[in-house]
């Protein structure tokens, strides 16, 4: 099932992960997904498992962190612990149903979320610096690498010795001006 669920999301990217971006009807869900699916090849190319897409974690805490970004006009981590103690249970139980995880005889340790966030400028005076999402999407995994502790976080590696699984969720959003708000959740889910 996780084959399937990261093959569609393939799919889906490839169809418009070289779309042109229409700066005026900036589309965040396709960012979103290019977001994710870059990710995973980022980490593919330095032989790092690939992450397995949340929904739920994308709708209520990827979306609810960069919102609060926007709406502050700046990069912070703002308070999310009521958001993911409320949707902590439906990310595992998505993620434990999606990959068909037997969990009866030996509940799960799910942990996280670590997050990551950066802002970015869409241009300089009248011209863009980026045309296509995937362009957009590598820069700003390029402009986390930059950083120490995000490089740490988006290139955590698990299930080297048990059994798991890393699970994220990407959002970006276009803000007054041009500036660009982004966040990238990971979580892990240890198994037996």
């Amino acid at each position: 099932m996780k084959k399937i669920l990261t093959s569609l999301l393939v799919l889906f990217s490839l169809t418009v992960n070289s779309q042109v971006i229409d700066w005026d009807n900036f589309d965040s869900s396709i960012a979103d997904s290019v977001y994710f699916v870059e990710m995973n090849k980022f980490r593919d190319s330095l032989g790092l498992l690939p992450l397995t897409y949340s929904k739920i974690s994308h709708d209520n805490i990827s979306l609810y962190v960069t919102n609060q970004n926007v709406k502050e006009d700046r990069i912070f981590h703002p308070d999310k612990t009521k958001v993911v103690e409320k949707y902590n249970t439906l990310i595992e139980k998505e993620i434990v149903n999606a990959l068909d995880i037997n969990t009866s005889y030996n509940p799960p340790l799910f942990v996280g979320p670590w997050e990551v966030g950066s802002v970015a400028r869409t241009k300089q005076g009248k011209t863009y610096h980026y045309s296509t999402y995937s362009q957009l999407t590598q820069y700003l995994i390029k402009l986390l690498c930059s950083s120490k502790p995000h490089h740490k976080i988006i290139t955590k590696e698990y299930g080297k010795i048990n059994k798991a699984v890393g699970i994220g969720s990407a959002s970006i959003q276009l803000a007054e001006g041009d500036k660009l708000y982004t966040t990238f959740h990971i979580w892990t889910l240890y198994y037996n």
